[in-house]
């Protein structure tokens, strides 16, 4: 049985202040930007061009189709929706 001397100091605390991704640049790294799609509902009229909806009107369908709602053979509206794109940087 090996036996280790107590050695009668402790190794010094470093407390600081910095990250690590603030002092270190990585080589490679690129940056995504969070991009989100959302629809804008009950604008009472003032939602999207009605002559061009592709767009809201197939982002309309698929939410609804995943709330159970089934939406063949419904002609949709979407004077009083908009599609919204964010991104966050």
């Amino acid at each position: 049985m090996l036996a280790t001397p107590f050695l009668g100091f402790a190794a010094p605390t470093l407390h600081t202040s910095s990250r690590i991704k603030d002092i270190i640049d990585f080589e490679g790294v690129r940056y995504n930007i969070p991009v989100g799609h959302e629809l804008v509902v009950g604008l009472t009229g003032s939602g999207d061009d009605p002559t061009n909806p592709a767009f809201t009107k197939q982002s309309l369908v698929t939410v609804l189709e995943r709330l159970g709602v089934d939406t063949r053979d419904v002609s949709l509206k979407t004077k009083n929706v908009a599609a919204i794109m964010v991104a966050r940087r």
